[in-house]
């Protein structure tokens, strides 16, 4: 596989914050190192394109400054690839940002956005969508809890401000007493309060989709996907993701309570348990391996 030696304006360093309990590193620059060491094994007509998409664009001031040095670098790779095909990685919320769509690229998307023209003033994120979809990791995981009791029956965690669903969940259950709504201070309490639940609300926020549904997963929590305009959900190519959560529209949040009541728990659960190693690093890898190699 052919790796674009890319300027290194291009890769910049950005120790992210978010989530606490981070490496600092986004997806991008962890499935780089990953790619250095797999490369020589893998045989595919794609070439790697390994921008740190969400380090540029948070640097510049969130996309909005210095974009016509990276769009003038992404027009000499058209000008000399341009019979090739190119793959990259982009855990940005938005995507890629582009000036047309004259470079054969595929999006890897772990934040659910594609090519996309920047916009400026928007609220959330409701654009073009990523072309493959993969799951929003970090490094390291939530510690693991064993022999956690679930006695919380739906938990959720987070801001209600990236999104009016998140909002509109809230003023609907806050009163009621199966479901509880926190804003924990500590990553401690927050991965105890995921292990206790049965049910994990994950709606949508600024992006499609967010960290918390994968930390849910892998604390064995059932997920409740909640979605706008765009079902993001990694590997739904090779999974059903109805076997192991819970996947609703936003018009529908008014009706979670009579749909949960209605779940097997335990099959929910045996099913989640079987798919819980495809939300690591090392089966993503492969993942991707096989879809530039097909």
């Amino acid at each position: 596989m052919i790796i674009i030696d890319v300027p290194k304006m291009f890769q910049p360093h950005y120790k992210s914050v978010y989530p606490s309990y981070s490496s600092g590193e986004h997806m991008e620059e962890m499935i780089h190192k990953m790619f250095l060491s797999y490369n020589n094994n893998i045989n595919t007509d794609y070439i790697y394109l390994p921008i740190y998409w969400t380090s540029y664009y948070i640097l510049n001031n969130y996309g909005a400054s210095n974009m016509d040095i990276l769009y003038n670098y992404l027009d000499t790779l058209y000008n000399e690839y341009k019979e090739k095909k190119f793959f990259t990685i982009s855990q940005y919320d938005e995507g890629v940002f582009v000036k047309d769509f004259k470079l054969n690229l595929i999006v890897f998307s772990a934040g659910g956005g594609g090519k996309n023209i920047k916009k400026f003033n928007i609220n959330y994120y409701n654009d073009t969508k990523g072309d493959i979809d993969i799951p929003l990791l970090v490094t390291p995981n939530l510690d693991k809890i064993e022999n956690t009791k679930k006695d919380i029956f739906c938990s959720f965690m987070g801001s209600y401000t990236t999104h009016p669903i998140r909002r509109k969940i809230y003023n609907i259950y806050s009163d009621n007493k199966k479901f509880i709504f926190l804003n924990p201070q500590s990553t401690n309490v927050y991965n105890q309060i995921l292990h206790r639940s049965i049910y994990t609300l994950c709606p949508r926020g600024y992006g499609y989709t967010s960290y918390r549904l994968f930390e849910a997963i892998n604390a064995g929590s059932i997920p409740i996907y909640i979605w706008d305009n765009e079902v993001i959900l990694p590997y739904n190519d090779i999974i059903n993701w109805n076997d192991f959560a819970i996947v609703i529209n936003s018009k529908d949040i008014h009706n979670i309570d009579n749909i949960l009541s209605d779940v097997d728990i335990i099959e929910k659960q045996n099913n989640l348990n079987k798919v819980k190693f495809m939300f690591k690093f090392e089966y993503l890898i492969k993942y991707i391996i096989e879809k530039i190699s097909s």
